[in-house]
C-alpha cells in the first residue's frame, strides 16, 4: 500500500486532493446526478471542541469538493459519519487549587 505524506496538517493531504478530483471525474463520467460523502468531525474540529476553532484546511477541503461537484452539475449529498466522533474527554477538567499543589 502506498503511503502519503501530510502536507499542512489535518484535512490537507496529497491523497485527499487526488481522490477528490478522481471521484468527481468518475461521477461525471458515469453520469450520476449526485455524490454522497461524509463530513469528518476530526477534520473540521481537530480538538473536538468547537470553542477551540475549526480547521481552515478541513473547511477548505470540503468547500473545494462541493464547489467541484456543483461546477460539474453534480448534487452534493452531505452526511455526518455517526461513528466518527471527536477525540475529547467528556469528563470535566478539574483545575488544581493552590492547596493541592
Amino acid at each position: 500500500m502506498k503511503k502519503f505524506r501530510v502536507l499542512r496538517g489535518v484535512g490537507d493531504t496529497k491523497r485527499d486532493c487526488l481522490l477528490q478530483q478522481v471521484d468527481v471525474d468518475l461521477v461525471k463520467k458515469l453520469s450520476l446526478g449526485y455524490y454522497r460523502f461524509s463530513l469528518s468531525w476530526p477534520r473540521l474540529v481537530p480538538t473536538g471542541r468547537v470553542s477551540d476553532g475549526t480547521s481552515e484546511d478541513g473547511v477548505r477541503y470540503y468547500t473545494e469538493l462541493i464547489d467541484k461537484l456543483v461546477e460539474n452539475d453534480i448534487q452534493p449529498m452531505v452526511t455526518l459519519y455517526h461513528w466518527d466522533l471527536p477525540q475529547v474527554s467528556t469528563v470535566p477538567q478539574i483545575q488544581p487549587t493552590a492547596s493541592a499543589l
